[in-house]
């Protein structure tokens, strides 16, 4: 897709047979407005197809992007606290964003997260905020059978402690490393 003024929101297909599977949609789809034209293989459509294509990549790939789209937030998120570092390549020495600047840049990008969000759907936002909370009370209670087999252990009651990490079925150690993201 092209970003610079003037070829900002044009979207150049290379491999239409590929981006139509992808999308569920016949070939056609992308040549429906009649300025789209191919050139040398590489179809140029303009924006409404490029719209059109955005939102159907957002509906079919939608778990993914929501997934992306939350690790985006977090990432900018700790960068609107701690600032960005971007190591330098060769000789330079890498560039720091401070903080306030990382606000304001997630602050611009906050409406397109929202509105790929949007076209992902409810269902979508739904899933993976459900898959969070499981995995949040999937390590809540894995810390809970960690300290109950701890104290059977400490207790003397080494056999009740040994049969219950057997049926947990996740080493003890995996546990005390785990946060709610690997969880």
């Amino acid at each position: 897709m092209g970003w610079n003024y003037r070829e900002r929101g044009v979207l150049y297909l290379h491999d239409v047979p590929a981006l139509a599977a992808l999308l569920h949609v016949p070939e056609d789809f992308f040549h429906a407005d009649p300025r789209t034209f191919t050139d040398e293989g590489t179809l140029t459509a303009p924006w409404p197809t490029t719209l059109a294509t955005a939102r159907l990549i957002a509906k079919t790939h939608a778990e993914a992007l929501v997934a992306h789209l939350a690790l985006t937030e977090e990432q900018a998120q700790r960068d609107a606290i701690y600032g960005r570092y971007y190591r330098g390549r060769g000789k330079s020495p890498g560039t720091y964003i401070e903080p306030e600047i990382c606000a304001e840049v997630d602050r611009e990008h906050k409406p397109g997260r929202d509105l790929v969000r949007e076209w992902c759907g409810a269902e979508a936002v739904d899933h993976l905020a459900e898959l969070t909370a499981l995995r949040t009370e999937v390590l809540r209670i894995g810390k809970l059978m960690e300290h109950a087999i701890q104290m059977l252990r400490q207790s003397g009651q080494t056999k009740a402690a040994e049969r219950l990490e057997r049926q947990l079925g996740v080493p003890l150690n995996a546990l005390s490393h785990a946060t709610p993201g690997s969880a």
